[in-house]
């Protein structure tokens, strides 16, 4: 989906209405680029990042870095070797704003791959629970799905799940015309 730069830039402001128009512009260029690249709706990555680090670049609980929260696990080097050198640059990198959201499109994509061969379906609240690492295999949930005879149901939505869509749905439902 495509949305203009002006309502990108409108959305990350209403998250973070401190950060200067320059910054706000020159993500909401990335957001606007990676969206289209990528068969995403580039609200749906503003309400991820307002959740994740209230668009603060340096945000970062100690596994999970940067804008979207990108988590140091998706890569073989921090999987292997957590204190290494090569996961210690990846995580450093992960502080860039613009990489960060870069690498989060392409987890976006890998995560809806991902949710479309395990379960047969890949809505946004699907692929966005297992961006969110809520999958949970010891009790047969993937992708925001239970196998249930058979059949694969939807689960419960986690409460953070909830909220990036209801953040999504505010921002369209308020951008300027």
């Amino acid at each position: 989906m495509v949305r203009s730069l002006h309502v990108i830039i409108w959305a990350i402001l209403q998250s973070q209405p401190t950060m200067s128009e320059t910054t706000a512009r020159s993500y909401a260029k990335v957001v606007q680029a990676e969206a289209k690249g990528h068969h995403f709706d580039p609200l749906t990555m503003v309400s991820m990042a307002h959740y994740e680090s209230h668009w603060q670049a340096s945000a970062g609980n100690g596994h999970c870095f940067g804008l979207v929260g990108v988590c140091a696990s998706n890569y073989a080097v921090c999987r292997s070797d957590p204190a290494g050198a090569p996961c210690e640059a990846k995580k450093a990198a992960l502080l860039s704003g613009s990489q960060n959201l870069r690498v989060s499109a392409a987890i976006i994509t890998k995560n809806r791959e991902f949710c479309r061969r395990k379960t047969g379906r890949a809505d946004l609240h699907h692929w966005l629970a297992s961006y969110q690492g809520l999958n949970r295999p010891a009790r047969g949930i993937w992708c925001g799905q239970k196998l249930v005879n058979g059949r694969w149901r939807d689960a419960r939505r986690h409460r953070i799940t909830t909220r990036v869509i209801e953040r999504r749905r505010w921002l369209i439902r308020n951008m300027p015309k």
